[in-house]
């Protein structure tokens, strides 16, 4: 990933000043922009570098941070070029910048346009190659197509990964927001000292942590079950493994993990593997005997707000309060519908064995393999 803080050490363009956002020099950088038009955020499409002397705005101060506040959400930089059209970067103007903590750079008039895009956009080219060669490389792992152990080990090694002496940990995401994946970037390079590298494999997004030790990989999957759920980002997470066998488990652990906490445990972001293994392994026991009893069990619920309840009932952990809160519903219409539910079921839900038939009938019904009629 070309972030803004790569392109900084390159020289010439150490020579730009960071005026704000030192914080935010992670931010990734997907293309180099010279703008002069007063109406900017219809010409970007999300992490451009966007250089401008604010010409468009003829000196106005106000209209300088009316072009900040269009595009401030949506660029990862802007450039500022002092020293022909504006003699410095307002105040103001870095205020604006600074509540989307949006970095600002300033510009000497020596250092030309073409300079900025023509190093940027190169250092692009190179980590796109690099890219591609990686993602490359993972599908391939993944899909064991005939790989040889040492051509697997030498192309992983140019692209600054170690087969035989890495710890691996893979996140699995669809679709994630690009805020999502950089913040996750820098807990674990930050706080634990993993190095990252995404990848795309398919439609998914996955970020790839490695580290030499397992146990900062492990309290940072620790720290994952931690953090609050945020709205429409998900994550599934694997094992921590070594050599190409092990990235392999860890991301179809990873998957597995995503594509059962989805359906089980909606709202919530981040799905541990070690967690839902189980559920894993319940799902596959299902499949291979083919059990037609918790068929049964739901058309006998097939009543939405009895099924709406047994899911409640799983989701919050069985605790009738929790169960109420989230359905807008009285205490005592809880205790009703699980009363029906147990009569209807003739299953108890405080009977262990119980609990684990109704248990196994909704997550089969979850994972939509059973059609209540």
């Amino acid at each position: 990933m070309t972030t803004l803080k790569k392109i900084l050490a390159t020289a010439p363009l150490n020579r730009l000043k960071v005026r704000t956002g030192k914080d935010s020099l992670d931010r990734e950088i997907t293309d180099a922009v010279v703008m002069e038009v007063p109406d900017l955020r219809p010409w970007l499409k999300g992490g451009e570098l966007v250089l401008t002397s604010f010409y468009s705005a003829q000196g106005s101060v106000e209209k300088m941070c009316q072009e900040v506040d269009d595009i401030g959400d949506l660029c990862s930089c802007l450039a500022v070029k002092t020293g022909i059209y504006l003699d410095a970067i307002p105040a103001e103007v870095l205020t604006t910048a600074e509540k989307y903590r949006l970095p600002v750079l300033e510009v000497p008039a020596d250092l030309s346009y073409s300079t900025i895009t023509s190093i940027v956009m190169t250092t692009l080219t190179n980590e796109k190659n690099a890219q591609v060669m990686l993602n490359h490389l993972f599908g391939e792992i993944i899909e064991n197509r005939d790989l040889d152990p040492q051509d697997a080990y030498d192309r992983g090694t140019l692209l600054g990964l170690d087969f035989r002496l890495d710890c691996f940990l893979v996140l699995v995401m669809d679709q994630p927001e690009r805020r999502f994946l950089l913040d996750l970037k820098n807990l674990g390079e930050r706080k634990y000292h993993l190095h990252c590298h995404r990848v795309q494999y398919g439609e998914q997004i996955l970020l790839l942590f490695l580290h030499r030790e397992e146990k900062p990989l492990v309290q940072f999957t620790q720290e994952l079950g931690t953090l609050p759920p945020l709205k429409d980002q998900a994550c599934g997470f694997g094992i921590c493994a070594r050599e190409t066998e092990g990235l392999r488990n860890s991301y179809f652990r990873g998957q597995e993990a995503l594509r059962i906490g989805k359906v089980i445990y909606p709202g919530e972001t981040f799905y541990d593997a070690r967690r839902l293994g189980i559920l894993g392994a319940l799902e596959k026991t299902m499949n291979r005997l083919d059990l037609s009893w918790p068929d049964q069990v739901i058309r006998k619920l097939a009543d939405a707000n009895l099924l709406d309840t047994l899911e409640h009932y799983y989701t919050c952990h069985g605790s009738t309060k929790a169960m109420s809160e989230a359905l807008c519903v009285h205490p005592n219409t809880i205790h009703y519908r699980l009363h029906k539910i147990e009569e209807l079921s003739g299953c108890q839900l405080e009977n262990p064995l119980d609990n684990i038939r109704l248990f196994t009938a909704y997550f089969a019904y979850r994972l939509h393999r059973l059609s209540i009629g």
